[in-house]
C-alpha cells in the first residue's frame, strides 16, 4: 500500500487477521500517525520532540493492537536547545511555557511503556549542533540558571524509562551525543530503577558529545567532556550492565584523554567490543587501561573493532614499555577472537610535548618510535590467526 489509509480502516483490517504475528507483515501507513509509523511495518516507530509527534505517541499508547506491534522506538531530537533556554525558575510542572509543556508531555509519553509489550530496543539521538556552543555546557554560571533544554530533554527521557522498570525489558539501547548530567541527587543515573532497566541489556551503544581540547575548545566544553567520560558514562551506563551485556560500543566523537577508567569494569558475557577515540596507555601509569580491559575478556571476546585509537607513549617514547606489536601479540591469547578490525588514526602513536606553543598530547612529525617496524607483521599474524579460528568455527 503506497498511499496512506485511515486508521479506522486499518483497525478493521487488523480485526480480520487471526494470528497476532501476521500483523507484523502488514505494510501500511496511517494518516493520523504518519510521523510514527514507517511504511515498512509497525515494528519501528520514529518519534521526535515536536508537540504533534509526542501527542501522536501518547495516542498510540491507547491502541493496544498497534502498540503491541512496536519492537523499537527511535527518538530523534529536532528542537534546537540553543533557542529554547530553560531556567530552574521556569522549570515547574504548572508552568505553561513551550519547553516545559513539551518536556512534561515527553515524560508522560515515555513513563508507561507497558503498552509496548514487545519493545526490546530504544534509540535516543540528541542534538549535536550545540557541540561548539558554550551555552549548552554552562550549568552553574548563575544561581538562577539550571540545566538547559538539551540536558532537561536527556534527563526527562532517562527518568521516564526508569519509571517503567517493572515492565520494560530492553535488550538494546543506543544513545548518541550524550551530555554530562547535572541534576545531582535527582539524576536518573543514581536511581536503582534505571540500573534495573540497564541490567537487562544485551547491547549498549554510546556516543559522547565532547570538545576534548583544553587549548582549542572552551573551558565549559572541556569540563563537559571530562564529566561525560569520567562519571556519566561509567557510572550511569557501564557499571549497571556488567552482568548481562554481550555487545558494547563506545564512541568518543573526538580522541579523548584518560578520563574513562576501565580498570574496574568486567563483563561476564562480552563477545563484541567496539571502541573509537580512546587512547591506549603505553606507559602503564594510568587506570584508563584500555588494552588491559580488552585482554580481561579473553575468555569470551569474539569480535573487536578499534577506530582512531592511538597509543600514548608519555614524554619519552624510547622508554615506554608497550608498543602496538606487544598488544597484537597479547591478543593472540584471546582464544575465541575470530574477527579484528582496526582503523588507525593518522598518527598511531602520540606523546606529551610541553615544549611547544600549544602543549599537550599530540604527535610531532617524523617521530621515531623504537620497535615500530614490528607492528605491521605482528598485526598481520594476529589477523591470520583470527581467520583460521573463524574458518574452524564454521
Amino acid at each position: 500500500m503506497s498511499r496512506a489509509i485511515p486508521s479506522e480502516l486499518l483497525l478493521q483490517i487488523f480485526d480480520e487477521v487471526e494470528e497476532q504475528t501476521d500483523l507484523l507483515s502488514i505494510r501500511s501507513t496511517s494518516r493520523t500517525m504518519s510521523s510514527l509509523v514507517t511504511p515498512i511495518c509497525f515494528r519501528d516507530i520514529h518519534v521526535s520532540d515536536t508537540p504533534d509527534c509526542v501527542m501522536n505517541m501518547m495516542s498510540l499508547q491507547q491502541n493496544q493492537t498497534l502498540a503491541s506491534l512496536v519492537e523499537r522506538i527511535v527518538f530523534r531530537q529536532k528542537v534546537d536547545g540553543r533557542v529554547h533556554e530553560i531556567t530552574s525558575v521556569k522549570y515547574r510542572t504548572h508552568d505553561t511555557t513551550f519547553p516545559v509543556v513539551l518536556l512534561n508531555n515527553i515524560r508522560d509519553a515515555f513513563s508507561d511503556m507497558s503498552y509496548f509489550c514487545r519493545i526490546r530496543s530504544l534509540v535516543f539521538v540528541f542534538d549535536s549542533k550545540c557541540k561548539n556552543d558554550d551555552s549548552i555546557f554552562y550549568t552553574d554560571f548563575h544561581k538562577s540558571f539550571g540545566p538547559n533544554y538539551n540536558q532537561h530533554l536527556q534527563h526527562t527521557l532517562f527518568q521516564a524509562i526508569s519509571r517503567s522498570f517493572n515492565t520494560l525489558y530492553l535488550e538494546n539501547l543506543t544513545v548518541c551525543h550524550l551530555l554530562a548530567d547535572h541534576f545531582g541527587s535527582k539524576s536518573a543515573f543514581k536511581s536503582p530503577e534505571f540500573a534495573i532497566v540497564l541490567s537487562r541489556l544485551k547491547m549498549l551503544h554510546i556516543t559522547g558529545l565532547s570538545n576534548s581540547s583544553h587549548y582549542w575548545g572552551s573551558e565549559p566544553q572541556y569540563d563537559n567532556t571530562i564529566e561525560v567520560y569520567s562519571y556519566t558514562i561509567p557510572v550511569g551506563f557501564l557499571s549497571p550492565t556488567q552482568s548481562s551485556l554481550t555487545s558494547l560500543t563506545l564512541i568518543a566523537d573526538q580522541s579523548i584523554e584518560f578520563w574513562l577508567e576501565f580498570d574496574t569494569l568486567f563483563y561476564l558475557h562480552l563477545t563484541s567490543l567496539t571502541l573509537s577515540g580512546f587512547i591506549f596507555d603505553g606507559t602503564r601509569d594510568r587506570s584508563a587501561d584500555v588494552d588491559g580491559f580488552i585482554l580481561r575478556h579473553h575468555g569470551t571476546l569474539r569480535d573487536l573493532h578499534l577506530s582512531m585509537c592511538p597509543m600514548y607513549l608519555g614524554a619519552l617514547p624510547d622508554v615506554a614499555p608497550v608498543r602496538w606489536a606487544d598488544f597484537w601479540r597479547k591478543l593472540q591469547e584471546c582464544h575465541h577472537l575470530e574477527r579484528i578490525v582496526v582503523r588507525h588514526p593518522k598518527d598511531d602513536y602520540v606523546i606529551r610535548d610541553d615544549d611547544v606553543p600549544v602543549p599537550g598530547i599530540w604527535c610531532p612529525k617524523n617521530l621515531k618510535i623504537p620497535g615500530r617496524e614490528e607492528d605491521k607483521p605482528a598485526f598481520e599474524e594476529l589477523v591470520a590467526i583470527c581467520e583460521r579460528r573463524s574458518g574452524m568455527m564454521r
